[in-house]
């Protein structure tokens, strides 16, 4: 069968995010889009359902932010603290070193 190439633009933070769910799938980008055009094709119909049964999530490195989920981050955080609903994590480790000897 004869090989064609696409080229396509997407946003990318997408892209990185994609790249890392197919490489813990175990897909590269290529095999991933490949798998979803013939599944379309095939049903007449997008998406394909691609899911990794995970009881924890990653959790996002500074790279995964904008600028503004990073500001809107830090602000939120500010606020907690300033509304109480955070504690400073010496008086939380001393707590659990008193309580459990940690």
């Amino acid at each position: 069968m004869t090989q064609t190439s696409i080229n396509i633009r997407t946003d990318e933070v997408l892209k990185r995010q994609f790249d890392e769910l197919c490489e813990q799938l175990g897909l590269n980008l290529s095999t991933a889009i490949n798998i979803v055009m013939k599944a379309a094709v095939r049903e007449r119909r997008i998406p394909v359902s691609l899911s990794l049964k995970s009881i924890a999530t990653r959790p996002r490195s500074l790279n995964d932010y904008t600028v503004e989920e990073f500001s809107a981050s830090l602000e939120k955080g500010i606020a907690d603290f300033e509304g109480g609903l955070c504690r400073p994590a010496d008086d939380v480790f001393a707590e659990l070193d008193k309580k459990y000897g940690l």
